[in-house]
């Protein structure tokens, strides 16, 4: 589990722990409801903070919906979280967007 921090407009800084994989040399992360709040302040403000493994690391996330893109990250997060992963996807998962963090400079 990771957290990923996003800004509002106000400036507020939220906390949100999630899944996280690495694929093609990258973290990403994907969010089940493009609703989510933590999701639609990361679609208004990209730059972001992943805390992973005790430290923090700045990013730019980048939502990818593409069929290709999709395929591939569903089947790391079933390779890591396997049975946990399909059994929360078949209840709550629809349309999930995966989210590439590239490191920000």
């Amino acid at each position: 589990v990771v957290v990923l921090r996003t800004q509002d407009a106000g400036g507020t800084v939220h906390d949100t722990k999630m899944w996280c994989v690495d694929h093609d040399g990258v973290p990403w992360v994907r969010v089940a409801n493009a609703e989510r709040g933590w999701y639609r302040r990361l679609v208004a403000h990209p730059d972001v903070e992943l805390v992973r493994d005790g430290g923090t690391s700045p990013r730019v996330a980048h939502p990818d919906p593409s069929p290709a893109t999709r395929s591939a990250v569903d089947a790391a997060f079933a390779a890591k979280y396997g049975f946990t992963d399909f059994w929360y996807g078949a209840i709550l998962r629809r349309g999930a967007v995966p989210i590439r963090l590239d490191p920000r400079s």
